[in-house]
């Protein structure tokens, strides 16, 4: 089934085979082709990134969660150091 919906992604113009997007991935690097600051390519094209891409006190939650995760001690106290 996850086949099927892939292969309807390309179709539609949507999704690449994993050859196309070496060969996109590889243009990318080779020509030298960046994204403007807040925005990301997407298939060469720049794309801003979403308000929430920017908003800092959701940034500090996702660092302070992902830290809990991996390593309550650890973690907790390089989140505090990511923001001094």
């Amino acid at each position: 089934m996850l086949n099927g919906f892939f292969q309807l992604q390309r179709c539609l113009g949507r999704g690449m085979t994993p050859q196309q997007a070496g060969a996109r991935l590889a243009e990318t690097i080779l020509t030298g082709l960046t994204a403007r600051t807040g925005s990301y390519l997407d298939r060469g094209r720049n794309v801003p990134s979403s308000p929430e891409s920017h908003d800092e006190a959701r940034e500090e939650e996702l660092w302070r969660e992902a830290a809990r995760l991996v390593d309550t001690d650890r973690g907790a106290r390089r989140a505090d150091i990511l923001t001094e």
